[in-house]
């Protein structure tokens, strides 16, 4: 099973509604294999401002690293798209890359690990 935060958890069947849906869900989380891996898939929607975007899944763990690795990858100059989960998207400037990743570093914590 793939590693989840330490902010995250299956919900025990006493803290949840006792509905037959919601127990099957839980029972089969138990047996599902989520391993680790991505997916690439063109936009097909042109009113978004992107070519391509992955879903990608990776232990807890882990995560900051793939995402530091990631960032590096890139170009030089790089923007960094952003917002709360009920805002509208915020658009950054377009600066070097390690000026984001210094930017962000102090927050390595809250990025990986807050389900928010």
């Amino acid at each position: 099973m793939l590693e989840l935060p330490p902010t995250i958890r299956t919900p025990e069947k006493d803290e949840i509604p006792l509905r037959d849906t919601i127990l099957q869900q839980i029972e089969l989380r138990k047996s599902a294999k989520i391993i680790e891996g991505f997916t690439f898939k063109l936009n097909k929607n042109q009113d978004l401002p992107f070519d391509f975007f992955c879903e990608i899944n990776v232990d807890n763990s882990k995560l900051w690293s793939v995402f530091k690795s990631l960032l590096l990858s890139y170009s030089e100059e790089m923007s960094l798209l952003f917002a709360h989960i009920d805002s509208d998207m915020n658009y950054g400037m377009y600066v070097d890359k390690m000026t984001i990743l210094n930017s962000l570093e102090p927050f390595t914590t809250e990025l990986t690990q807050d389900g928010f």
